[in-house]
């Protein structure tokens, strides 16, 4: 089965993981029932049989121990690691949650300094490139054509139909039938 090194993290009541799978980061949020103490497993092993058993929802039933933590997904997966610090009780626990590409953090824990809010991609702009610019604006003139024509061959498979209609006036019958001949 294959496996992959990642890190675990709860403030109690939803766990957050991250773990790259094919080179690809993967996600998961869960809520944890019963709510317990707040923890992290920085050194956490996620195994699975397939990818994409790594996707959409999916529950769990699993162990927080004192010192470790075991967590049993639906599709055979699994995650197991040791806490960073010890906990005062072992509790069995449970809960529901979706696997994903694109990360859904938790909030910020107070006090953490490694804990830092990512910064927001900067904005572009307009194309300061007059070579650039004018490339942009032929590919969009190019596309302009496949699009009229997309739209007609799709108004052609619905020709009995009010769409036929929509499309004559949406497109205008002279690109019509300049494309057809």
């Amino acid at each position: 089965m294959p496996s992959s090194s990642g890190s675990v993290r709860s403030d109690g009541s939803t766990l957050e993981g991250t773990f790259i799978v094919d080179n690809s980061p993967r996600y998961i949020i869960v809520d944890v029932k019963p709510p317990n103490q707040p923890f992290e497993c920085s050194k956490a092993t996620l195994t699975y049989d397939r990818a994409w058993d790594l996707s959409g929802p999916s529950n769990w039933r699993g162990r927080i121990g004192k010192d470790d933590l075991r967590m049993d997904f639906d599709g055979g997966v699994s995650i197991a690691g040791p806490l960073a610090e010890s906990r005062l009780r072992s509790d069995q626990s449970r809960g529901a949650g979706t696997w994903s590409t694109v990360k859904a953090s938790l909030p910020l824990s107070p006090g953490k300094t490694d804990n830092k809010p990512q910064k927001a991609p900067p904005r572009r702009g307009p194309v300061q490139d007059p070579a650039k610019a004018a490339r942009i604006e032929e590919l969009i003139q190019l596309k302009a054509p496949i699009i009229a024509y997309v739209a007609l061959q799709l108004c052609c498979l619905a020709a009995h139909s009010h769409l036929f209609l929509q499309c004559l006036r949406t497109v205008g019958r002279g690109e019509i039938y300049g494309m057809l001949l």
